[in-house]
């Protein structure tokens, strides 16, 4: 998610209406009050009692609407230190509890090694110009050319998945393997080119806490769409307990940074349901405020900055 400023638009505030519409209605009185007395019996004047009342109402309300104006002031200045707390988060490391993991980390790197993993490899190439002719040479560790395939022509990136078999349409075994890409253009000079692969620099860390000995437990990672990625390891005695998440699935492929759901089953020794607290690290990338609330964005994961349990200068939480 990447959150962007939110303009404030310098609305005038409830203390400042209040005090206006006072002023108004408090001329209304005194004009009303002095027609009264110029009118009024001189053989049966008016109570002052009355009027005199109604004056210190007037003073009263005036005095709560300064109070207001004061609150509304010292709320202002705390949504602003809230604020600068916020954006000083950004590049560290928070723990927020929720369910709701950031998987972070993923960059594309330079290089023309790829891994095999369940018969499926991808990667990336961009070319610099327009080509007329793009190949694409797959090689085993020993070099020897085991696919060949034909690429885009188009100047920029472009994304390829081998489904790991070879010329034969013989599946190879998972390893790694060497890409090379070589375009020319139409006057048969050669189009500059680089091969890219995706490669995780950290996994997505989180913690559970459980109340008592689990006699079995559970942890699953999901995606948005509820499908089971992982099921991870996880220790059942009591209390609290942090881990990380390679960013794989169970065949092992790279999941895309984004945002991944945990879900934590376990038991008692009555054979009960557990009631398992969870938190979730991120390296916070973005914060937003309003009027109301600020907003700490982790990738794609959101939360509330009165949310945040810790910050850390990097990500530290030790794999179980």
């Amino acid at each position: 998610m990447s959150i962007t400023g939110i303009e404030n638009t310098g609305s005038s505030t409830g203390a400042a209406q209040s005090g206006t519409k006072l002023a108004e209605n408090f001329d209304t009185f005194l004009t009303m009050l002095t027609v009264q007395l110029k009118n009024q019996d001189p053989l049966s004047p008016m109570d002052s009692t009355e009027f005199t009342n109604q004056l210190v109402q007037f003073s009263a309300v005036e005095q709560q609407i300064a109070s207001n104006k004061n609150l509304e002031n010292l709320i202002s200045v705390t949504q602003t230190n809230t604020k600068a707390q916020a954006i000083a988060y950004i590049g560290h490391t928070i723990e927020t509890a929720g369910t709701v993991l950031p998987l972070q980390g993923g960059v594309e790197t330079q290089t023309n090694t790829i891994a095999l993993t369940n018969s499926s490899a991808s990667f990336k190439y961009t070319l610099d110009g327009t080509s007329t002719t793009t190949t694409i040479s797959i090689k085993d560790s020993n070099g020897n050319v085991v696919r060949t395939l034909s690429g885009k022509n188009d100047s920029g990136s472009h994304e390829i998945t081998w489904d790991g078999k070879d010329a034969s349409n013989e599946k190879l075994p998972d390893g790694n393997y060497t890409v090379s890409v070589a375009a020319t253009d139409s006057a048969g000079a050669a189009v500059a080119t680089k091969v890219y692969t995706t490669a995780r620099t950290d996994g997505a860390s989180f913690s559970y806490t459980l109340p008592s000995e689990a006699k079995a437990l559970t942890v699953v990672i999901k995606d948005v769409s509820g499908k089971v990625l992982a099921n991870l390891p996880a220790k059942t005695t009591a209390g609290r307990h942090e881990m990380t998440w390679n960013g794989k699935d169970t065949n092992g492929n790279t999941m895309p940074d984004g945002a991944y759901k945990i879900e934590i089953a376990g038991t008692d020794k009555d054979g009960k349901a557990m009631s398992v607290g969870t938190t979730v690290y991120g390296r916070v990338t973005d914060v937003a405020a309003d009027a109301t609330e600020t907003l700490i964005a982790m990738g794609q994961v959101v939360a509330k900055v009165e949310d945040v349990l810790t910050v850390r200068e990097k990500n530290t939480a030790a794999a179980n």
